[in-house]
C-alpha cells in the first residue's frame, strides 16, 4: 500500500454533501463517487439530485438523495437519520448549499439581496 491510499483512500467512506444537485458540488460529488464513495447528495431541487443519484448507480455507485432547506435544522436532522438508517455513519460533510444574487457585482447590491445572501450562504452554516 502507498502513501497516499494508506492515509488518504477514501473509498467505502461515505460523503454527505449539501447543495449536492448544485452545478459545482455535482462535481465534487462525482469527484467523490469515482473516488469509490458512497454518497448522499442534500439539495432543495430533488429533480435535479435524483438524476445524479442515477447517474452514480448506473456506474455502480451507492448514492440516495434527500431534500434539505438548508435554512431549517428540522431538515438537516431528518437528513441525519436517513443517512445513519442507510450507510449506518457519516465520513465527510461538505456544506456546499448556497443561493448567488441576481446582481453581478458585489458593490451594487440592494439590501434584499444582502438578507438573501446572508440567510442562504452563511445562516445555513450555523445550522449544521
Amino acid at each position: 500500500m502507498n502513501y497516499i491510499d494508506k492515509y488518504f483512500n477514501l473509498s467505502g467512506k461515505v460523503v454527505a454533501i449539501t447543495g449536492g444537485a448544485g452545478f459545482l458540488c455535482s462535481k465534487m460529488t462525482s469527484g467523490f463517487h469515482h473516488a469509490g464513495c458512497k454518497i448522499a447528495v442534500l439539495d432543495s431541487d430533488l429533480e435535479n439530485a435524483e438524476k445524479i443519484i442515477a447517474f452514480i448507480k448506473d456506474e455502480g455507485g451507492q448514492a440516495v438523495s434527500l431534500k434539505v432547506d438548508a435554512n431549517k435544522k428540522e431538515y438537516f436532522e431528518s437528513c441525519l437519520k436517513s443517512i445513519l438508517d442507510h450507510f449506518r455513519r457519516v465520513y465527510v460533510l461538505i456544506n456546499g448549499a448556497g443561493i448567488n444574487a441576481p446582481t453581478p457585482n458585489f458593490r451594487y447590491l440592494r439590501r434584499g439581496e444582502v438578507y438573501g445572501l446572508l440567510a442562504g450562504n452563511w445562516i445555513n452554516v450555523w445550522i449544521v
